[in-house]
């Protein structure tokens, strides 16, 4: 149970310093206000308001730039020496990464509650009521999870915080095109294999379109696996490029 340390020296880490949660929380919700601003009247996609449509996709994205997060978060522990502290107590890898990544996975289920809520005061309308809403919020969880571990693969590699916030980003902008976050991409065949790509499928076929869940189970299920696949890379080479003894 020693990951519960980690988890709340964590947690006292974010709330004194509030500017680690601006990328990943407050950024986001800054752009959907003025996304719902400028467009709020538009036409979109699938005959439907082009605020509507870019919500779902919006929620994803900003669950992407939580890969930012952790990323600069873990190397920054680094600097700090944090790491070399671990090495030398009895506390595994195991426990140290559970305590981080179980930090930042419920900073992303804040933020898909946080990017929901501000859809729908923003005027989002969505089809399959109160049952689809939280449905797409645990898909978009998942999707969290995904970008926990990307951040986790990205920390492997970089060796300042600077460093790590300019890889993710470059990871994280181009693919939330690719996925079709903000309009509908002229081919899935690349968002297929990324596990973002079939959140933002998913929520749109349950929030624009109505679909039921069964519709969408394959693409929940390959989403699911493609997270499990990331996250274990994930963790397999943070332990090996930063946790291994010197």
């Amino acid at each position: 149970m020693r990951f519960l340390a980690v988890i709340n020296y964590k947690f006292k880490e974010m709330t004194r310093d509030l500017g680690e949660l601006m990328v990943p929380i407050i950024f986001p919700v800054v752009f959907m206000v003025t996304f719902a601003l400028a467009f709020k009247s538009s036409k979109g996609p699938m005959g439907l308001p082009f605020f509507d449509f870019l919500t779902p996709g919006m929620v994803i994205f900003a669950l992407l730039m939580l890969a930012v997060g952790v990323s600069g978060s873990l190397v920054s522990e680094t600097d700090k020496g944090t790491l070399l502290r671990i090495k030398l107590s009895t506390m595994s890898s195991f426990e140290l990464l559970s305590g981080f990544l179980i930090m930042w996975a419920l900073v992303g289920v804040i933020q898909v509650v946080l990017l929901f809520g501000t859809g729908i005061l923003l005027g989002f309308k969505w089809q399959g009521g109160l049952q689809g809403l939280i449905f797409a919020g645990c898909i978009a969880s998942i999707a969290g999870i995904a970008s926990v571990a990307l951040g986790l693969v990205v920390a492997s590699f970089a060796r300042t915080e600077g460093q790590a916030g300019s890889f993710t980003t470059l990871i994280t902008v181009p693919m939330a095109f690719v996925i079709g976050s903000f309009m509908q991409a002229s081919s899935e065949f690349f968002s297929k294999f990324l596990p973002w790509g079939q959140a933002v499928h998913c929520l749109r076929a349950i929030l624009n379109a109505g679909a039921p869940i069964e519709l969408i189970l394959p693409n929940i299920l390959w989403m699911i696996t493609e997270t499990v696949i990331l996250f274990v890379i994930g963790v397999l080479l943070y332990s090996r490029l930063r946790l291994r003894p010197e």
